[in-house]
């Protein structure tokens, strides 16, 4: 479950303020210098993700030879030095130490899927346990009107779709490359799996899983 806390940059050093989980009363000053942060962190437990503004701070954080960027930044509550993971982009979800981001090929100035252009948003994965962050090199779906994708993270796999339009590939055999396929990602063993079904993401519990199918995108009457 993503959480959001409330966060401050106060003289560039994080201060967390009390939150429901946390101790009545209490307040954490890491004392670990974050730099510029824009918009809100996230927390999953100890584990506090942000981006940092390569503009306000004047450095190139993902040495791309510009400081235009937000790059994504991780830090532990106990730790002295947050982790700059090196990609500029959005974060997505955070669950169980698993960090689902979208990085921008246009912010990064490169292809990160391989498909000869730097205009697609790619699905990476950071895990807090090996400090491993994985390029899955598949263009995610995102929302029109939010422009983030849905990528859900449950019972040690992600459920996201891959956009047919940027892949440049038709991933559910129905003669078109315009729709959006619902794909799994394992992360133990680092598969992928198509499920070859039209839609928006998948909704996933401790039970059952629920995926919408567009017969329009499938084209197939069911």
């Amino acid at each position: 479950m993503r959480k959001t806390m409330m966060a401050f940059a106060l003289g560039a050093v994080l201060l967390i303020l009390a939150m429901p989980w946390k101790e009545a009363n209490a307040a954490i000053e890491t004392g670990v210098q974050i730099g510029p942060i824009i918009g809100t962190p996230s927390v999953d437990g100890d584990l506090i993700v942000y981006r940092v503004s390569e503009a306000l701070g004047g450095i190139d954080l993902n040495d791309d030879s510009d400081t235009s960027d937000y790059v994504i930044h991780v830090v532990s509550v106990g730790e002295t030095e947050p982790t700059n993971l090196g990609v500029a982009g959005d974060i997505d979800n955070i669950a169980s130490g698993i960090v689902t981001m979208t990085i921008r090929e246009s912010f990064q100035r490169s292809d990160l899927n391989g498909d000869g252009d730097q205009s697609d948003v790619v699905l990476f994965v950071y895990d807090a346990a090996t400090g491993a962050v994985t390029n899955l090199g598949l263009p995610v779906y995102q929302d029109y009107y939010s422009y983030t994708p849905d990528v859900n993270i449950a019972h040690g796999n992600l459920y996201f779709s891959v956009s047919e339009r940027s892949a440049g590939s038709d991933l559910n055999a129905d003669g078109d490359s315009v729709d959006n396929v619902v794909h799994i990602y394992n992360l133990a063993t680092g598969v992928v799996t198509n499920t070859g079904f039209a839609g928006n993401g998948m909704q996933v519990d401790d039970t059952a899983g629920l995926m919408v199918v567009y017969e329009s995108q499938q084209g197939t009457d069911y």
